[in-house]
């Protein structure tokens, strides 16, 4: 009667832990489902090459886009990979705009699916170019954010960027599993214009960064206590059974 009540629990407590490791793995899932990037060196708002992928590869694969127009250039390569739990979206970007045009224009948006709660990081740097000009007229400007369900954004950001110097932006969160998500990054290089001599002309520059942001398994609490309690929970549950069977004869 022992032994038989010993393997009902061990047999209980290795089912148990099946699923449990089978519930965890499932947990760290992420699902993209859309992405869409573009680059523009001419004077259209919309970007001339752009790339939609439903849904983009993850296993490293680089999506590039590019545009030239004259001495203009804009271009961007970007990736999506899983090193274990952890996924990482990486871009770089850069572009080249010469006196005669109005701007040059990179974008990339990207939106994805949660399976559980995720922690999430953004880490951008951009190398403006000199202008010239006194740092209070911006080589160009920056846009990024975050949805999340419901309209809702996890954050925002608009920037313009800082002459001749490097701009960093840094954010980290939490996003709630069950839910769909949408990540944006827009950056121009604009026209900027100089006053030499009392004739205004136009200053070229180029500027050039990159991207990364990544998902990985937000902490769950006190995991020990849980484990723990399904363990006692399960022990119970044998012991009452084997109490409930009569003795062989």
């Amino acid at each position: 009667m022992m032994r038989s009540c010993s393997l009902h629990l061990s047999s209980t407590l290795l089912a148990f832990s099946c699923l449990f490791s089978a519930s965890q793995s499932a947990f760290s899932d992420v699902v993209f489902t859309n992405l869409r990037q573009g680059s523009n060196a001419t004077f259209f708002v919309f970007p001339v090459d752009e790339t939609v992928l439903t849904p983009p590869p993850t296993d490293g694969t680089i999506i590039s886009t590019s545009d030239t127009d004259g001495d203009a250039s804009a271009s961007m390569d970007t990736t999506i990979t899983q090193m274990g739990d952890t996924w990482t979206i990486s871009s770089t970007f850069d572009s080249n705009r010469p006196i005669e045009l109005d701007l040059t224009n990179s974008i990339l948006d990207i939106e994805f699916n949660l399976i559980r709660d995720m922690a999430w990081t953004l880490d951008i740097s951009i190398d403006w170019p000199a202008t010239g000009l006194d740092p209070t007229y911006p080589p160009g400007f920056v846009e990024t954010w975050l949805d999340a369900p419901g309209g809702s954004r996890l954050f925002y950001i608009a920037s313009t960027g800082a002459v001749d110097a490097t701009q960093t932006i840094s954010r980290s969160g939490i996003a709630q599993g069950g839910a769909g998500y949408a990540l944006n990054f827009d950056i121009w290089d604009l026209k900027v214009y100089v006053d030499v001599n009392g004739v205004e002309t136009t200053h070229p520059g180029s500027v050039s960064g990159t991207l990364e942001f990544t998902l990985t398994p937000a902490p769950v609490p006190e995991p020990t206590s849980m484990v723990l309690f399904g363990v006692g929970a399960i022990g119970l549950l044998g012991a009452s059974r084997c109490k409930g069977k009569s003795p062989s004869v």
